[in-house]
């Protein structure tokens, strides 16, 4: 009978939205600005945990050399942003207005279940990545929608 190695390493990643050139929920979330109709979702005061996919991936590199870490870890930005943030930040940069509110249900009915992840609220922060000296690329909402749009 074979016996089972004890003391696996054991990383759970937890993400939010991917923010990088090639599509992904971006392009879903800046749609309406598309079509200058763009603007926060309901209230604009739920937060978005959200990552550039180039700390995403240097994020996993630094995590398989570095054998002390393990466990739970959020992959998303040091600097979350709420909703309202985002439309702002997202209608400066594409040059779109920002201030015409998509109601929470229209979210719903267009993403369906993607649309869920858009409207819910957690304030997530990389406590663990932070703590094991990570450093982000893209740390705040303005330089990674720059890089992304």
């Amino acid at each position: 009978m074979r016996q089972r190695k004890k003391n696996k390493r054991v990383v759970a990643l937890r993400l939010g939205p991917v923010f990088d050139k090639n599509g992904g929920p971006l392009s879903m979330m800046t749609l309406s600005f598309k079509f200058f109709a763009g603007g926060p979702i309901g209230s604009g005061d739920h937060w978005m945990s959200w990552v550039h996919l180039d700390d995403l991936l240097s994020s996993v590199s630094f995590i398989l050399e570095n054998n002390d870490i393990r466990g739970p870890l959020n992959i998303c930005s040091p600097n979350p942003a709420r909703n309202r943030e985002f439309a702002k930040t997202a209608g400066r940069i594409l040059r779109r207005p920002s201030f015409f509110k998509v109601p929470a249900f229209a979210v719903k009915l267009i993403m369906g279940e993607m649309g869920e992840s858009v409207i819910f609220s957690q304030k997530a922060m990389p406590e663990k990545l932070i703590q094991y000296g990570f450093e982000f690329k893209y740390p705040n909402l303005q330089e990674a929608l720059e890089a992304s749009l």
